[in-house]
Order: C-alpha cells, then sequence, then structure tokens
C-alpha cells in the first residue's frame, strides 16, 4: 500500500485539501479512518471524463480498502509509454500477451467513441449548416426590406447625383455593421447560455461542465456572422445599383 491518491480539482475544492495533506478512505466510515492517503497530485484528466469529482488510487490498493481483492474487475486500464517507445509495438505486444482484452491507442479509442456518436456528430454539423444557411436568409431578407423601405430615399439621392457606389457603401456598411454586432452578441450570450445548460446538466444527470467552449469557437461564431453581413452587404448593394430614380419617384 503506498497510501497515496490524485485528486481532481473539484474533490480539493469540496474538502479543501491540497498537494501532501491527509484524506481518509476506505469501505466504511469506521475502515477508512484506519487508512490515511496522502495527496500527490491534483488533476483533472478523469473528471473531465467522468464529468465528476475523482480520486484516483491503485486499483489493487482500492480492491484491498472495499475488500473485493480476489472477485473485482476493472473495465479500462491506461498505459503510460515512454517518449521513445514505439506505439504501435507496445500495442502489439500487450495485445499479444493479452488476447482477451481490447487494446487501443489514444488515436483509436478516439476513432472508436466518434464511430459511436457519428449520428450524434451529424446531428450536430447538420445543425451547424442549416444555422448558417438560416442566418444567410435572415440578414439578406432583413437588408432587402431595408433598402425597400427606403427605395424612394435612395432614388432621390441618385436622382441628385449621388453615384450609385456611395449608396452601395452606405447599405454595405449596415450590412457589415449588421453582422459584426450580431456575431458579437452572440458571442456574449453564449458564455451565460453555457453556465445554464451545466446547471441544468448537473441538476438532471449529475455530471458538471458538460458542456464548454473554447474562445477560438467565440472568435469563429464571430468571424461567420461577419461572412453572413458580407453576403447581405453583395446581395443588398446588388439591389441598390438596380434602383432607378425614374420608376421610384415617377
Amino acid at each position: 500500500m503506498t497510501y497515496e491518491v490524485v485528486i481532481s480539482p473539484q474533490t480539493a475544492e469540496q474538502y479543501d485539501v491540497g498537494v501532501n495533506d491527509t484524506l481518509y478512505i476506505g469501505g466504511s466510515i469506521r475502515g477508512a479512518e484506519r487508512n490515511e492517503f496522502r495527496v500527490v497530485g491534483i488533476s483533472p484528466t478523469f473528471s473531465q471524463f467522468l464529468g465528476t469529482p475523482t480520486v484516483v488510487t491503485h486499483l489493487s490498493e482500492l480492491q484491498e480498502l472495499t475488500g473485493t481483492t480476489s472477485n473485482d474487475q476493472a473495465t479500462m486500464i491506461t498505459v503510460d509509454v515512454s517518449d521513445d517507445a514505439s506505439i504501435a509495438e507496445v500495442e502489439a505486444e500487450l495485445q499479444e500477451t493479452y488476447p482477451e482484452y481490447d487494446v487501443r491507442t489514444n488515436r483509436e479509442q478516439l476513432q472508436a467513441t466518434l464511430e459511436r456518436q457519428a449520428v450524434l456528430i451529424a446531428a450536430g454539423g447538420s445543425l451547424v449548416v442549416l444555422a448558417a444557411i438560416a442566418g444567410i436568409a435572415l440578414t439578406t431578407n432583413l437588408l432587402l426590406s431595408l433598402v425597400y423601405q427606403q427605395r424612394r430615399t435612395l432614388a432621390a439621392l441618385r436622382a441628385q447625383g449621388a453615384a450609385a457606389s456611395t449608396l452601395v457603401g452606405v447599405i454595405g456598411t449596415q450590412a457589415i455593421l449588421l453582422g459584426l454586432v450580431g456575431g458579437v452578441l452572440g458571442a456574449v450570450v453564449t458564455i451565460p447560455a453555457i453556465n445554464v445548460l451545466n446547471i441544468v446538466a448537473e441538476t438532471v444527470v449529475g455530471f458538471e461542465d458538460v458542456v464548454s467552449i473554447q474562445p477560438w469557437i467565440l472568435l469563429g461564431g464571430i468571424a461567420i456572422a461577419l461572412g453572413i453581413g458580407i453576403v447581405g452587404a453583395l446581395v443588398a448593394g446588388w439591389r441598390v445599383s438596380r434602383l432607378s430614380p425614374l420608376e421610384q419617384l415617377g
């Protein structure tokens, strides 16, 4: 027994402990009082995988504490290899030594996970594409409606000598600003929305931080919104360039 554990940040916060502090672990309260474990590290790896606070011990020690040494089995064992080792050779040797087990590298495990979630990933991708198409359609419709409502004003400006490029530039600037403001607003709203979703998920299934987002995703969303604004600007600019002062003011 090493009497050493690695805990997740959530566990450290929950019990107000850190590295070199003591945790009492056992199959019962009375048994835990006799087993002092020293915290040797804090890592979020397994808590991110499981979605709950974790305490990592050696499997044999956990079995010893719970009295299941002779009949408990592991469902997953992780293997670390040195940096200069050949992953393929290690995998082949383990598979040959333990043919009853499924041996996978990190990449193969990721591929297997993605294959099981193929339908979900396809559905999510479809929603993203449909959202982009809907955004382009709605933005374009809004800008065309704006041009239609201002058609007499724009036609009057053309009749007074304003260049078509100037009017197109004004409408295009409005469209781009609309896309940029919409993208920034969407990014700002996304952060509290994620917090709400995580609260709901934790309440329903007990998993913490199910939904997360990276800054580059928010920047990508703003860029897509800006692109939608540019598409709308092109369509609206084309419509403005075709306005005839004689038809609108006649």
